[in-house]
């Protein structure tokens, strides 16, 4: 796990998180419903609301991410925390200036372009999870329709904006598959939405 990106600001104004239940448990139909009704909102597919499509993603400083790592680390001179020492200025020579030093065994603009599609901004389960990148007016339009839908007996949501994204990464290799990238909003992102639900479903 590492979490070396910087927050990735919205290209729109706001990064939404958003959860919803329908409140017939496999509903699916709802969940369908609701998805027509946010591309004709935002006038693309949802894929493309995805924070991380943009080329605002930067990595962090060598300092700032050692710093970070070594506070997960008894000692500056463990073994551990030398590897990941050499692991993290070769990333931040790769991702951050665009120095590749092993450009045959490394192709670093492939595994960039595929950090998009492994992103997990869209989830569902028995609850519809999502973290899009919307205009104010965009999140306005997503609001009244949720609420609408709430007031009407059919669904709990639970939603925060905030004015960008953050990502942490699983990398078991770079290949396609081995890297899963976890996307949440800022300022509490899909938590502070969890409270918003669960005070909905507590009321009723």
């Amino acid at each position: 796990m590492s979490c070396r990106w910087s927050p990735i600001p919205s290209r729109k104004g706001q990064v939404v998180s958003l959860l919803v239940m329908a409140r017939d448990i496999g509903a699916m139909d709802v969940y369908q419903e609701l998805i027509s009704k946010f591309r004709l909102i935002v006038g693309r597919e949802i894929s493309e609301t995805n924070p991380v499509l943009n080329n605002l993603t930067k990595y962090k400083s060598i300092s700032l991410a050692l710093t970070e790592e070594s506070m997960y680390h008894r000692s500056l001179f463990s073994k551990s925390f030398l590897t990941r020492l050499i692991d993290i200025i070769l990333a931040v020579l790769i991702f951050k200036y665009r120095i590749n030093p092993f450009p045959h065994a490394f192709d670093a603009k492939n595994y960039l372009g595929a950090v998009s599609r492994h992103s997990d901004f869209r989830k569902f389960d028995d609850t519809l999870r999502l973290i899009m990148d919307c205009s104010v007016e965009e999140l306005d339009s997503l609001k009244r329709i949720l609420e609408k839908d709430h007031q009407e007996g059919i669904l709990y949501y639970g939603l925060f904006a905030s004015d960008q994204a953050l990502m942490t990464c699983f990398v078991e290799t770079t290949q396609q598959g081995g890297h899963l990238h976890f996307i949440d909003g800022g300022d509490g992102g899909l938590a502070m939405a969890a409270r918003q639900l669960k005070m909905q479903m507590g009321r009723n």
